[in-house]
């Protein structure tokens, strides 16, 4: 059974942290630095899975540091296979601000624990895999031998 554990390392930024200095950016801009698509965020903010982002006084929308730290750590709950329903509901208690710390735990203990039963399936399949790889090699060896 593989464990995988990445603490932050000392003196990394906390990607929660949300105490940074604002860097006001267009949604261009943070498209470039998130790697996501117009739509993408426009749909994040739909689902409520960001805060109101601010906008400009013809509408336009300005994103934050906050904002694209929040962004980050949802890109890495949806790698992970997070729903978009979970997602959210990660937003509002990140929202709830410190009163919500150990249901935020909570939610991604509960997360690693589907994680981890996924890894073991993938692990089965794997050996699967490595069983009749091992054997289709075998009797291309064979051929090869009585010609």
């Amino acid at each position: 059974m593989r464990t995988r554990s990445n603490p932050r390392p000392q003196g990394t930024p906390d990607p929660d942290a949300e105490d940074d200095p604002p860097v006001v950016l267009t949604m261009h801009d943070a498209c470039s630095v998130t790697g996501l698509t117009q739509d993408t965020l426009r749909y994040w903010e739909k689902q409520e899975l960001l805060d109101q982002v601010g906008r400009t006084a013809t509408g336009q929308r300005r994103y934050t540091r906050t904002d694209i730290a929040s962004i980050r750590v949802l890109q890495r709950l949806k790698a992970s296979g997070m729903s978009i329903a979970e997602m959210r509901e990660f937003a509002h208690l990140r929202r709830e601000g410190p009163a919500s710390l150990e249901r935020r735990l909570g939610a991604l203990i509960d997360h690693r624990g589907r994680l981890d039963a996924q890894l073991r399936a993938v692990d089965q399949w794997l050996s699967v895999a490595d069983s009749r790889i091992s054997h289709y090699r075998l009797v291309i060896a064979d051929r090869h031998h009585e010609s």
